[in-house]
């Protein structure tokens, strides 16, 4: 327990840090409004993470169990009925977001012209983001189902620092908030990519197959809407405020 949340505190302060720096930085280089638009346009993509439902919370939980049982039949069903549908979250979420987002930026009444289309534009990006992190969020409740915790924060700090690296790299070209959106979905694939990798190695020992079980599927479904409102306090309290 200490170990791992030695993992945590290590991240998590190697990640403020950079933020730290990075925000004043940002702020110099594309100026303050371009940089509110920029925080307002990720903050609603980090909001809208809250499609995930609760499913990974629940992969990690109900995986945990098969793995504690060493039971390689419910690690395939388990499997089976969460990645399905978180996928089938994450894409209807992404398409709702992609055709949504002019309702999503006239929600906001002060933003005009052409802080209005960027936010447009790269919220419609932003779409393909939000399918990546809610696929690899999948991949982070499965490796804490193995206790992976050191490998997680690894992952995470490296994405999270390459991100804001690449943010100051675009607003240094010239970049504003579409740029810089763009830089983050390329980012994105390319960490869910890494993620959906290195869990397909972790669970390979129990060769795990697709297998539909539809009474584990609805217990796993009530587990997750349970689970689900505690994420939505948790993304209201650290998005919310932006």
């Amino acid at each position: 327990m200490l170990k791992n949340g030695l993992y945590n505190v290590i991240g998590g302060v190697v990640r403020i840090g950079l933020a730290l720096v990075a925000v004043p930085v940002l702020i110099h280089l594309i100026g303050i409004e371009n940089y509110g638009v920029w925080t307002l346009s990720s903050s609603v993509i980090g909001l809208a993470t809250l499609a995930e439902g609760g499913i990974s919370v629940s992969t990690t939980f109900f995986l945990s169990k098969d793995i504690a049982n060493d039971d390689r039949v419910g690690i395939s069903e388990t499997l089976t009925a969460t990645f399905a549908s978180m996928l089938a979250m994450a894409t209807a979420a992404a398409l709702f977001f992609y055709f949504g987002c002019e309702f999503f930026a006239a929600l906001f009444h002060n933003l005009k012209g052409e802080y209005y289309i960027q936010v447009v534009v790269a919220l419609k990006i932003g779409s393909l983001v939000l399918w990546t992190r809610l696929l690899q969020q999948y991949s982070v409740g499965l490796m804490q189902a193995y206790e992976k915790y050191s490998l997680i924060n690894i992952l995470s700090t490296i994405q999270n620092n390459v991100s804001t690296l690449g943010l100051i790299a675009i607003a240094s070209m010239g970049g504003r908030t579409v740029e810089m959106m763009k830089c983050q979905a390329v980012i994105s694939i390319g960490a869910l990519v890494v993620y959906l990798i290195t869990s397909k190695k972790i669970v390979n020992y129990a060769k795990p197959h697709f297998l539909w079980n539809r009474l584990k599927s609805v217990e796993i479904f009530r587990y997750s809407s349970v689970s689900w409102a505690g994420s939505l306090g948790s993304a209201l309290f650290t998005q919310g405020d932006r």
